[in-house]
């Protein structure tokens, strides 16, 4: 039987004790499926052989030895199949039902890699309901030689100051599986208002994967954090449903991802109408946040003054970036609510940025006396990638006019 040479690979930790970890796999076609692999456990010799049969469409849970599972705190899964591209759907679960942790892993194809990076949008540090949160990173070497992986927690401030906190140089050995030290006084102080996390490593693009989560002191709380890399996405831009409950509400986190400022624009829709969020500009390797429940409910008013009913509670927001280069942001909306503590992530992009659509000079004219001036702003006006238009936006140049006569 002959397996294909892509590897679905994967790695997690388990930051609490007594958890459970399954391996849910599914195969999409119409065919017998062969799946192959294992399972590897950080601190622990064992190795857990994965040898599957899926009938078509057929979907199967793997539990992972509980013994193996308890002792360590950090793992990793690599699967082969027999099938082509997109043939098996793979996905780990994570769950300590006492403490009520639950979380989800995400397989992927190492041979897609771009770059030597990951970046995370929207890294959860500070408390929740009065519980610190500690942020769980872990990193596996997929090559066959040593590797070194290094770090950073980039974040701003409440009053709009900014921080870096690094993550010390870590080496990978072949196949090495290692838990991160995120720890930090920095991390724990109460006015950061968003971050984001950056990671590098030597050799291949693909040759590392890595995994993040920020999980509360007692374990009820999750958040996850996907690490992207930068280069890896279809195109700067977002597409995500976004949700306002009892109380809950929906979180949009976009990542500058490179060493130069960027510009994006931003719209929350809802039924009947749009809110615009204007031009936005995001310094190097920032974190932008926006939570829609809060400009609903503050009856925030967007670039036309325009505000989201009081009663809106369901849309979609869609953002592009508005730069000459590609591939220069990442985003991801959140579903978050604390009162239950549970959360969600949704990571839509679209095929393409926006694209030119109209622009205006405000005013049209102006009357006046010779020696007068009058500024004028500058507004533009994008398709999305599938034809639609966005609201308008500010463009940053202004211009002066000066009002003279000739003899």
């Amino acid at each position: 039987m002959k397996f294909s040479s892509a590897r679905l690979e994967a790695v997690y930790s388990i930051p609490v004790a007594s958890a459970e970890v399954s391996l849910i796999i599914s195969n999409t076609t119409e065919s017998v499926l062969a799946v192959q692999g294992e399972g590897r456990f950080l601190g622990a010799n064992g190795r857990y052989p994965i040898d599957r049969l899926l009938k078509p469409h057929e979907t199967r849970v793997v539990e992972l030895p509980p013994g193996l599972v308890k002792i360590t705190k950090a793992g990793a899964i690599s699967l082969s199949h027999n099938g082509g591209a997109g043939a098996l759907l793979a996905k780990i679960h994570i769950q300590e039902p006492g403490k009520g942790f639950s979380a989800t892993v995400n397989f992927s194809d190492p041979s897609k890699g771009k770059t030597t990076q990951y970046h995370g949008a929207g890294l959860r540090l500070g408390s929740i309901n009065g519980k610190s949160l500690a942020p769980s990173v872990v990193v596996r070497n997929l090559s066959g030689t040593p590797t070194t992986v290094t770090g950073r927690v980039v974040f701003a401030t409440e009053i709009g100051g900014e921080g870096k906190v690094n993550i010390s140089r870590t080496t990978l050995n072949p196949g090495e599986i290692k838990l991160l030290d995120v720890s930090h006084p920095r991390l724990l102080r109460s006015d950061i208002s968003t971050a984001g996390l950056e990671l590098e490593y030597e050799g291949a693009p693909g040759s590392v994967i890595a995994d993040a989560l920020s999980i509360t002191s007692d374990g009820n709380q999750v958040f996850g954090l996907p690490l992207k890399d930068p280069k890896g996405g279809m195109s700067s831009t977002g597409g995500y449903p976004w949700f306002i409950g009892d109380s809950s509400s929906t979180v949009v986190f976009i990542k500058n991802t490179t060493d130069e400022p960027q510009f994006f624009h931003l719209d929350v829709v809802y039924p009947g109408g749009k809110w615009g969020s204007n031009l936005r500009t995001l310094a190097p390797h920032q974190t932008f946040s926006l939570d829609i429940r809060e400009i609903r409910d503050a009856q925030e008013k967007g670039v036309d003054g325009i505000t989201i009913p009081q009663n809106a509670d369901v849309g979609h927001v869609y953002w592009s970036s508005r730069s000459l280069q590609t591939k220069t942001l990442i985003g991801r909306a959140e579903t978050v609510d604390f009162a239950v503590a549970i959360s969600s992530t949704y990571e839509c992009q679209c095929p393409c940025a926006g694209s030119y659509a109209d622009s205006t000079i405000e005013p049209a004219g102006v009357n006046g006396f010779v020696g007068d001036t009058q500024q004028f702003i500058a507004r533009e006006q994008n398709y999305s990638c599938f034809g639609g238009t966005a609201t308008w936006y500010n463009v940053p140049n202004n211009w002066v006019s000066f009002i003279a006569v000739s003899s």
